[in-house]
């Protein structure tokens, strides 16, 4: 098992563990794990996913997705071997944040319309047997 802070996830960290949930660790609430026999998870809980991201241009994306309170509310695509461009989907934070879906295709060097509609995927089953998906639009 291994144990890390979610803020210092890399791509590489999706590669082979395809879960990572939060740790019995109550003195560090970033703290998740390695899910290593993870074909119960559903909906319920926080835990974050590998997926595959497919943008409005066709391009194709690695990261992962945060599930929380049964919904997508992070997406995190791979664009080096080290960084993650992120999107917050749970509109109170992005605008406390002052994020934005301008900001985002910026990090992924494209235009908005290049990136929206953005369609994911998890690479993970849940215990029904289906993969967490849908699309973002701006």
């Amino acid at each position: 098992m291994v144990r890390k802070e979610s803020r210092e996830f890399t791509p590489a960290d999706f590669v082979e563990d395809l879960v990572w949930i939060p740790s019995d660790n109550l003195d560090n609430e970033d703290e998740v794990v390695t899910c290593q026999e993870c074909d119960h998870i559903g909906l319920e809980g926080t835990f974050f996913l590998a997926a595959r991201f497919r943008l409005a241009d066709g391009s194709c994306f690695a990261g992962y997705v945060r599930i929380g309170e049964a919904k997508v509310t992070l997406i995190a695509l791979a664009i080096s071997e080290g960084q993650f461009a992120f999107l917050l989907l749970v509109d109170e934070l992005r605008e406390l944040l002052g994020e934005t879906y301008d900001s985002f295709a910026d990090q992924l060097g494209k235009q908005i319309n290049q990136v929206f509609p953005l369609h994911y995927q998890t690479n993970h089953s849940l215990a029904d047997g289906s993969t967490v998906e849908g699309d973002i639009e701006h």
